[in-house]
């Protein structure tokens, strides 16, 4: 019966090894406990040996096998103290390599040497010991005093260095240090209570479990992709164990008050029921007393977040807000909200399109650099952790967990305190994270139907005032037609209709874009190419271009084939590309570019070489009739362009985004799908008048 503890206690150890060095063989710490955990093996193996010999050896009798295995088992034993102070040098230095922890450790090696030797001498075993009186020489207790010795000592200069550390290395040291020695000091305890104290030889039973404890709470601490603070862990294990404590109190408490009156049977049923009681109810305040109450350490970030809401902010007042609240409470001084299709955001943070090659994020919800670097290498996790490591971040969250396609990405930079973002910091965080996404979620669809009611009121007035400035404008135009053969050139006449042909083709642009603008657009979807919406749009902008002394140029990149209206795509971009010759000074360049956007959408880009749009206005800058650019001959602007681009971009499932270039310059950015759904119209849309109604708008 005693071999078999020890033969399920090896199998586990051997096991455990193995399967935290499958999970990541490159990583030394984990080679290092693979290590131990055979080391582990053999003296349980040896142990299983003397335990058979013992039961098959006469009670009187001595036995030299019997003495081998048992002197055989403490020799292994005393190899875990190297073995200690290898992993202990290994999370220390963080080497790629187990060369420098071996080197630094020499000592340690001498020390298991010599305790070995010792153990395998007649000083630690007396060659006349039996069975049924057993003998420990005055070299087992030196041979525990050194143990203990060192364990205390190693204790004691861990707890030194402790102090000088940041960030993982702390946590897991600490974790470490405390598991590993508390282990050995209980080995040594039971060992010591065995062999000294009469009737205690049961508690020989104890020293797999100790060992298994250890191991389990070292992979916890060092080899386990999430991370856990050595005092979190410490007070939930104290919260249960106190729990359990007045669970077992409360019942002994009750049973022996009951038992006079009700007998023994049912006053232990009566006292069960209320430990129970005791237990529920007093178990609440006593995580909160703890700080273990999820729910109480969020309450205070929930009502002002929730509070924000009430006071009509935009989607970017309310991300900003939500930005500074995380920078406070998890005292760092980067924080960045995405939402992954709005590229506007990604400009501060160079997010992979789609999250490509950060594949890990969306298959858990969340990675940091510490569970990175102890889960298996693959190409996955490497390109996560060279992301993390390029922009300083301590954590990348996504909600919905487990989505591959999340709505928000929360990008957190290290603490100040350089303490990793445990496991139950970031649980709390994607419960905060989350009620974020509602909230900017809400935020955002609000705002879209706010706008769409804009677009319409503001089409309908446009269709309007159109006509009637048609119906003003014609006679005005004929009267200049029949006079212009009769103005002598050169005059101050000739001055005067120059400049009113002028205005009356303005008048007639702004007529013209109106009527686009309030018209109700029914695209033809067909397959087009995206290099030669870019030649064509290029080959229509070039006379302007020329005009104000900017090139235009296409920059490299695939031809990506998606299914759109070709007339409209051509009117947006043409829109782009006017807005960005407009704002590039002479001798500047407008750049087009189109790129993959995530497996099923594409993005076209205007990049120019202007002052770009200012933060204060962005959100604006697609409202019609809203416009920056000064009014005169050489530029004038109606604030229809972009509007006009929103509406095509909105009939095509598109998404528009607004950045800056590295030299400041605007970059406009639409993201369409390969293969858009056809837009439903709204019963509310307003009706066309007249016979003006054709499928695309004059160019």
């Amino acid at each position: 019966m005693n071999e078999g503890v020890y033969a399920v206690a090896a199998l586990l150890s051997l096991t455990n090894g193995l399967a935290f060095l499958l999970v990541n063989p490159h990583r030394p710490i984990n080679r290092v406990y693979f290590a131990g955990t055979v080391l582990t093996a053999l003296w349980f193996f040896a142990l299983i040996m003397a335990i058979n010999i013992g039961e098959a050896t006469p009670p009187h009798a001595v036995n030299a096998r019997l003495l081998f295995w048992l002197r055989s088992s403490a020799a292994i034993s005393a190899f875990l103290v190297w073995h200690i102070a290898v992993m202990r040098a290994t999370l220390l230095d963080h080497s790629a390599t187990l060369w420098p922890p071996l080197k630094k450790t020499w000592p340690w090696l001498a020390v298991s040497i010599s305790l070995a030797i010792l153990a395998s001498s007649d000083a630690f075993i007396p060659s006349y010991s039996t069975p049924a009186i057993e003998v420990r020489g005055s070299g087992y207790l030196a041979f525990s005093l050194v143990v203990v010795i060192c364990g205390l000592w190693m204790m004691i200069d861990s707890a030194r260095r402790t102090r000088g550390l940041t960030g993982v290395m702390r946590l897991e040291l600490q974790f470490f240090v405390f598991l590993s020695v508390l282990a050995g000091l209980l080995m040594v305890f039971t060992n010591t209570i065995t062999y000294t104290v009469p009737g205690f030889a049961w508690m020989r039973r104890l020293s797999p479990i100790w060992i298994l404890l250890w191991q389990a709470f070292i992979v916890l601490a060092v080899c386990y992709h999430r991370v856990f603070d050595a005092k979190e862990v410490m007070l939930r294990v104290g919260q249960r164990l106190l729990y359990l404590c007045m669970l077992a109190g409360g019942a002994l408490a009750a049973a022996k008050h009951f038992s006079p009156v009700l007998g023994e049977g049912p006053a232990i049923f009566v006292a069960s029921i209320a430990a129970c009681t005791l237990a529920i109810v007093c178990e609440p305040p006593l995580r909160r007393r703890l700080g273990l109450d999820s729910q109480s350490a969020l309450a205070g970030q929930r009502k002002q977040i929730i509070s924000w809401t009430r006071e009509g902010l935009n989607e970017d007042e309310l991300r900003n807000r939500m930005e500074e609240l995380l920078r406070a409470w998890c005292r760092t001084e980067q924080v960045t909200l995405i939402t992954p299709h709005e590229v506007a955001r990604i400009g501060t943070l160079p997010l992979p399109e789609n999250l490509t090659g950060l594949d890990a994020i969306t298959k858990s919800g969340w990675i940091t650099p510490e569970t990175l670097q102890r889960q298996r290498r693959s190409n996955d996790t490497q390109a996560c952790h060279r992301f993390l490591t390029d922009n300083n971040l301590g954590a990348l969250l996504s909600v919905p967990r487990g989505s591959s396609n999340p709505s928000l990405i929360v990008a957190l930079g290290r603490k100040q305190s350089q303490r990793p973002y445990t496991y139950p910091d970031v649980q709390l965080l994607l419960e905060l994270a989350e009620l974020m996404d509602n909230i900017l979620t809400h935020s955002r669809s609000a705002s879209r139907m706010a706008q769409i009611e804009r677009m319409e009121s503001a089409a309908m007035i446009s269709r309007g005032l159109a006509h009637d400035l048609n119906n003003l404008a014609t006679p005005v135009s004929a009267f200049l037609l029949h006079i212009e053969s009769r103005i002598t050139p050169r005059t101050v006449e000739a001055d005067v209709l120059a400049d009113a042909k002028h205005s009356i083709k303005v008048m007639q642009d702004y007529i013209r874009e109106s009527l686009f603008f309030a018209r109700r657009l029914v695209p033809e979807f067909r397959l087009i190419s995206s290099a030669e919406l870019l030649s064509s749009t290029a080959k229509v902008s070039q006379s302007r271009a020329q005009d104000r002394g900017v090139t235009i140029a296409i920059e490299p990149g695939p031809d990506i084939p998606f299914t759109a209206d070709r007339i409209l795509m051509q009117r947006l971009m043409q829109n782009l590309v006017f807005n960005g010759i407009d704002a590039t000074p002479k001798g500047g360049r407008v750049a087009l570019s189109v790129r993959r956007h995530e497996e099923d959408r594409v993005s076209l880009s205007v990049a120019d070489q202007g002052p770009g749009v200012p933060e204060a206005i962005r959100n604006r800058i697609f409202e019609p009739y809203f416009t920056t650019k000064d009014t005169g001959h050489a530029i004038r602007g109606m604030g229809l362009g972009l509007a006009i681009c929103l509406k095509i971009g909105d009939l095509h499932g598109g998404v528009f985004s607004v950045d800056q270039t590295s030299s400041g310059g605007a970059v406009f950015t639409i993201s369409l799908p390969l293969t858009p759904t056809p837009p439903t119209l709204p019963s509310h849309e307003f009706p066309d008048l007249g016979n003006d109604h054709p499928r695309h708008p004059d160019r």
